[in-house]
């Protein structure tokens, strides 16, 4: 949450910043310009990325029996837990393997999804980098929405049992869940070598 409100402060000055600078007629034009183009750019792809995440999430949802969609959940369970419980049993490496795979596998439900043709419409005006960095940001963006909302769910159970309470009582289920995602990751891999060699 301090990070957050750090983050919001953060760009609140630099909003505050580039306001004056607009207004200092003092300031050299072309630095100004830049700054207010270089704003005005960081908010409309902001912008854009939270909508396609938010429509694309809705879809992921109505649809997360489909195919591999179920280790989303497991995946954003496992995160959010890892935020709140310092695990020995919780390795940051594959964490860090379960967040690559889930953004993934995020972006491969890109087709099909109702934000595909808005992509495609935005895509036309981006080179093969910026459409990749695009549909990355929006990935991240809904798996990042998805822990957060389980951090929120477990947050109501903080304030009831107390941080030690709730992490040994949910460590058992957490960790069956780490393990079936470090199994699944496992066995992509190899299926992946096998189909290589």
């Amino acid at each position: 949450m301090k990070k957050l409100i750090a983050t919001i402060a953060t760009a609140a000055c630099l909003l505050q910043a580039t306001s004056a600078l607009a207004q200092d007629e003092d300031a050299a034009p072309t630095q100004r310009d830049q700054m207010v183009k270089s704003m005005q750019y960081m908010l409309q792809r902001a912008e854009i990325v939270r909508m396609l995440a938010a429509q694309h999430l809705t879809y992921i949802d109505e649809n997360r029996d489909k195919g591999e969609l179920h280790v989303l959940d497991d995946a954003a369970q496992v995160m959010a837990f890892a935020l709140v419980c310092q695990s020995p049993d919780l390795d940051p490496a594959m964490l860090n393997k379960i967040a690559a795979e889930s953004t993934l596998q995020i972006a491969l439900k890109v087709e099909g999804s109702p934000i595909e043709e808005s992509i495609s419409q935005i895509m036309g005006e981006l080179n093969g980098k910026e459409r990749i960095t695009l549909v990355a940001d929006v990935s991240s963006a809904v798996l990042m929405f998805k822990v957060g909302r389980r951090r929120g769910l477990f947050d109501a159970l903080l304030t009831d049992f107390g941080t030690a309470r709730f992490c040994k009582g949910m460590q058992s289920n957490m960790r069956a869940r780490y393990q079936g995602l470090a199994t699944y990751l496992e066995d992509l891999q190899s299926r992946q070598n096998n189909k290589a060699q």
